[in-house]
């Protein structure tokens, strides 16, 4: 009987350990950026980190208040909408033109380490804990978790709109992780698919920016 309770235990572990998004990948895109070394694995389905995350996630999204779905639906849109109050108080246009070209190749750079890492949504893993997560399905979260997409775009977004108007990066750089909050909320992201974002859309400017214009 013991050995038989093991087996089950084990044979759970592995089924939470080995979720994945979907388990046919999508072949990556050809992108002018080295991206299979920009990040490092997200925390594995078993882990701690993983496990706490979980918790946390479901705290907000059952605690979300109306004026926070108010953020969801609005970042689920565009990100770049939660800049405009800021832009339009101060007179500032938004370099659309500037932003898209740097988005065409940070935007293929994150799918591909989307479909790399495979990792499974929240709401996908909560219930192997136990844990439901009662997720706003919209049409913005068809693909793995890790990075996050939003998160990489709003931190783009402060990154371009700093480097045009500097006097105003700390602002912008405030706004930015309303983004990656707004996925959590909707419980469509992990906390660590925001930080991953951060990172990959950090690092691809870095390589980018004096080569746009």
């Amino acid at each position: 009987m013991n050995t038989i309770i093991f087996d089950i235990g084990r044979q759970i572990e592995e089924g939470i350990k080995s979720l994945v998004y979907s388990p046919t990948p999508e072949s990556p895109q050809k992108v002018s950026i080295a991206w299979q070394n920009l990040l490092s694995s997200p925390p594995p389905n078993n882990s701690a980190t993983t496990q706490q995350e979980l918790s946390f996630i479901v705290g907000e999204v059952n605690r979300k208040t109306a004026i926070q779905k108010q953020l969801i639906y609005k970042v689920d849109e565009d990100p770049a909408l939660l800049f405009f109050p800021y832009l339009e108080q101060h007179g500032l246009q938004f370099p659309k033109k500037y932003f898209n070209a740097a988005w065409d190749i940070l935007g293929p750079v994150v799918m591909n380490l989307k479909w790399h890492y495979n990792r499974p949504r929240p709401y996908q893993l909560g219930p192997k804990y136990g844990i439901q997560i009662d997720h706003i399905t919209t049409s913005t979260h068809n693909s793995p978790a890790y990075p996050s997409g939003h998160a990489a775009y709003g931190v783009l977004v402060a990154l371009v709109l700093s480097n045009f108007y500097p006097a105003h990066a700390s602002e912008f750089h405030k706004i930015a992780p309303l983004v990656g909050h707004a996925r959590v909320l909707q419980g469509v992201h992990y906390p660590s698919d925001n930080k991953a974002g951060t990172l990959v859309a950090t690092a691809v400017w870095n390589k980018i920016k004096h080569n746009l214009s």
